[in-house]
Order: C-alpha cells, then sequence, then structure tokens
C-alpha cells in the first residue's frame, strides 16, 4: 500500500506482506521527522535562552566582561 493506493490482489500473500511493511516505512519516516523537529525546537530554544541569560547579565553587571566572553566565543565562527 503507498499512500492510500490499494496494492493487487494477484499476487496472493505478498501484498500482505508490502503493505505491512509499507506501514512500517511511513511510520518511521513520519517518527524521525517529528524527533527531527523536536530536536531542531530544542536547539533554537537552548540558543534563546543561553542569548536572554547574556542579555540579563549584560544589563545588570559592566558590560566589558561579557562582550569579551561573547567575542572569545565567536572568533572560531567568524573567521574566514
Amino acid at each position: 500500500m503507498r499512500l492510500g493506493v490499494p496494492s493487487s490482489e494477484d499476487d496472493g500473500g505478498a501484498a500482505g506482506q508490502n503493505e505491512r511493511s509499507g506501514f512500517a516505512t511511513l511510520y518511521r519516516n513520519r517518527l524521525a521527522r517529528t524527533l527531527g523537529s523536536f530536536l531542531l525546537l530544542f536547539a533554537v530554544t537552548v540558543v534563546f535562552v543561553v542569548i536572554d541569560t547574556l542579555a540579563r547579565i549584560a544589563a545588570t553587571e559592566p558590560v566589558i566582561p561579557v562582550m569579551g566572553g561573547a567575542l572569545l566565543i565567536a572568533t572560531p565562527f567568524v573567521r574566514s
């Protein structure tokens, strides 16, 4: 079975086996996509929390140490 299209009846018992493996593949693909979406959302949330924490620290304390730390962290990413 492929996305609602029934398999032919003339191939005997193979149609049932193909249908089951098709469902398993479909569920596995959907679970993998869902897991990937959740991992992406988790990574975005972690980045937001880190940026928000740095902004809160910069607002309450002198900015020079925070900017120095941000430059040390960002240096490997901005090299050309």
